[in-house]
């Protein structure tokens, strides 16, 4: 993001109950719509230079902060009136764009070394409002100043607020009393171009380089997985020396005191996007109270279809009924030879693990649709319902699934209920020969 030389657009907040607040430089937005949250389900309206936020529970944009926002620890301590009374302070409204090409590859960017904010840190281009335009308008004209992009209208598959990002500098008060304070506007804009279609002309006043990242990069972004082998490195064209290898833990590495890492803003609004479009989409048609039970099968039937596609021939599979879905020594019998993603010839009983997180009482809605449940249990290709503890023990699962060359999926929450926003809730191991599985699955307890 460039700096914010442009006028001041102002800012309307409106609480749960309606109160509205016109915020002064040194409130904590966040908090002052949800307290003692790092986030906040918001609508927002950008017209006549006004930025309205207003909480809604219900919708999918989160408006965020980090958890050392310097803002909100100060007003916790009482400690605000020691952020100088300057009249010249005002929260700045700015708008980022997470540019996707037709073939789903995302623009990232690393700012200039000598700029005075976030130097040589990685981000999505944008920038401030100029006076009377659109977000979107905004948006895409800050995609020209710094890469040379020109985007027609016409083009445009998708435009969309994707999150806000409460942003201040310096980032934390272990650096300073803070002088900046911004609001920062995602906006997902997708082309009808592919990325190899697209001329990039950075400019190096205000960019040194930039990569496209495919959605597998930006899931291990945000999981914050560096550690696999194929995504050590990731390509980038770097201003006076061209492509280069950069190791990827850069992308990855949640610091913020580290030179050249990907800003915790851009993080959380690639997250965003990841959790949207990857698979929002597969499960916005269910319903609350049968979200688990609709879940488990349109997951199932998915999963089965893809594999079923990438095969050249169809497997031949036995049904195998869940009494015995953890017999290991007929799984042995049957799976003997080494498993090979997406391999015709490959012949045994296979089946399909759900693990879900006993920790957050994830059983509710199956409870409460007991014949959509039975008739998973007996329908089509043998299928477990297992239970771990904790996130991360799903995403230890995951990991060794991964190794293995399984098929794996891992389900997050969408925040309309009391668990978190992207809060991992459900993985999905398999269709895959039951020895394999088994090997990974088999020391949990059924659900």
């Amino acid at each position: 993001m460039t700096d914010n030389k442009r006028f001041q657009s102002q800012i309307l907040l409106i609480d749960k109950s309606g109160v509205r607040i016109y915020p002064e430089f040194i409130t904590p937005l966040v908090h002052q719509l949800k307290p003692t949250s790092e986030y906040a389900n918001v609508d927002i309206c950008f017209e006549h230079n006004q930025l309205t936020i207003q909480r809604n529970d219900q919708s999918i944009i989160l408006f965020r902060r980090p958890s050392y926002c310097p803002f909100t620890n100060l007003h916790l301590q009482n400690n605000s009136s020691n952020i100088p009374n300057n009249p010249s302070n005002s929260i700045a409204i700015g708008v980022v764009v997470l540019f996707e090409s037709h073939d789903h590859r995302v623009l990232i960017t690393r700012r200039a070394s000598h700029l005075r904010t976030y130097p040589s840190c990685w981000v999505c281009p944008g920038g401030g409002i100029e006076q009377d335009e659109t977000i979107e308008q905004a948006g895409i004209r800050e995609l020209f100043e710094e890469v040379g992009i020109e985007v027609n209208k016409n083009e445009l598959e998708t435009s969309k607020i994707l999150a806000l990002w409460e942003s201040s500098f310096p980032v934390d008060l272990n650096h300073g009393l803070p002088r900046r304070h911004h609001i920062v506007i995602y906006l997902h804009v997708e082309s009808s171009r592919a990325s190899d279609e697209i001329a990039v002309k950075i400019d190096p006043s205000e960019v040194d380089a930039y990569a496209w990242l495919s959605y597998e990069q930006i899931e291990n972004i945000y999981e914050r997985a560096d550690s696999l082998e194929n995504l050590c490195l990731f390509k980038a064209y770097v201003h006076l020396t061209g492509i280069c290898d950069l190791p990827f833990d850069l992308l990855t590495t949640a610091d913020y005191n580290q030179k050249e890492n990907l800003t915790n803003g851009t993080r959380f609004a690639l997250g965003q996007l990841y959790i949207q479009n990857f698979f929002m989409d597969q499960v916005a048609w269910l319903s609350e109270k049968n979200f688990v039970a609709g879940l488990l099968a349109g997951f199932f039937g998915g999963l089965a279809l893809g594999w079923l596609f990438s095969s050249s021939l169809f497997v031949s599979n036995k049904v195998k009924t869940v009494s015995n879905a953890f017999d290991s020594t007929k799984d042995e019998r049957d799976d003997e030879r080494s498993f090979e993603p997406g391999c015709s010839d490959t012949e045994g009983e296979y089946k399909m693990v759900l693990v879900v997180r006993n920790d957050l009482k994830m059983g509710k809605a199956c409870e409460q649709n007991p014949d959509s449940v039975d008739t998973w249990f007996t329908c089509g290709q043998a299928k477990v319902v297992c239970k771990c503890e904790s996130a991360d023990d799903l995403e230890q699962l995951r990991l060794q699934a991964k190794r293995k060359g399984l098929t794996t999926c891992l389900i997050r929450d969408a925040g309309r209920t009391q668990i978190e926003p992207g809060s991992k809730t459900v993985l999905g191991i398999g269709p895959a020969p039951s020895k394999l599985i088994n090997e990974i699955t088999r020391h949990l307890k059924l659900y």
